[in-house]
């Protein structure tokens, strides 16, 4: 039932081999205003302003990239008669690929990737390549404050940290469906002991709320053998992480 739309912002990636991590990344981009801005609506000033090997030059390949994604010009209905199920063509950025990857042990391959990994990548090549202009990359950027409480003098120390990444743990007694996992994990055990295996449909996950991840990420830790400035020496302290900003 559902129905393909066409136009601007509705173009696609092709698998490149193993390119999804990129295309999620790219795509995901190209839905923030900050790359919209520099790489979209100022992909003219950027080509036109260009002096080196287009296929070497950072910013003209985002540029090349956002205006395929962006334009609408590679998103048109079929021509009358195609097959109704016809699949839209897409873009395929292989010049873009080849320069990112240019010279990464893992980036440069048709392996799969880790979209994290790739995306501070990404982050550290609009760094690179936005000297002097602005960077979009600077809209993830965000203050992480770390509070330590020394046991024995209750002095306090503060330390800050800027991030773009902000990583949580998954704190498995928090899923709200324990009671449903702990029945699908006796099932599965009672059947490998029986030489079976469970369907794959039948598979019980931990359901997390996201706010749990997040209370996990500040709730606070005890710290052993902590140097304590007041008191000239190793103490516990009890540290607490908290977001100074965001993005």
């Amino acid at each position: 039932s559902l129905k393909p739309i066409y136009g601007p912002g509705y173009t696609g990636m092709t698998n490149m081999g193993n390119s999804c991590y990129l295309n999620s990344v790219m795509q995901t981009l190209f839905k923030i205003p900050d790359f919209i801005h520099k790489y979209f609506d100022g992909a003219e000033s950027i080509f036109s302003n260009a002096t080196g090997d287009p296929a070497e030059d950072f910013n003209i390949q985002m540029a090349k990239l956002g205006y395929g994604l962006l334009s609408g010009k590679y998103s048109v209905p079929p021509p009358p008669g195609s097959p109704v199920d016809a699949d839209p063509p897409g873009i395929c950025p292989r010049m873009f690929k080849t320069l990112i990857g240019k010279g990464h042990p893992e980036f440069s391959t048709k392996k799969q990737q880790d979209v994290h990994e790739f995306l501070l990548h990404l982050l550290t090549l609009l760094e690179r390549n936005s000297k002097n202009h602005e960077n979009p990359g600077e809209c993830f950027k965000f203050q992480v404050e770390e509070r330590f409480q020394c046991s024995t003098s209750k002095k306090v120390k503060y330390l800050t940290r800027s991030e773009v990444i902000l990583p949580l743990s998954i704190p498995l007694d928090a899923a709200i469906n324990k009671d449903e996992v702990a029945a699908y994990e006796a099932r599965k055990t009672e059947a490998e002991s029986l030489g079976k295996h469970l369907a794959p449909d039948s598979v019980v996950r931990p359901r997390i709320k996201f706010f749990s991840c997040l209370e996990s990420f500040t709730q606070s830790e005890v710290i052993n053998n902590f140097y304590s400035t007041a008191v000239g020496n190793n103490v516990t302290a009890r540290k607490t992480t908290r977001l100074a900003s965001f993005p």
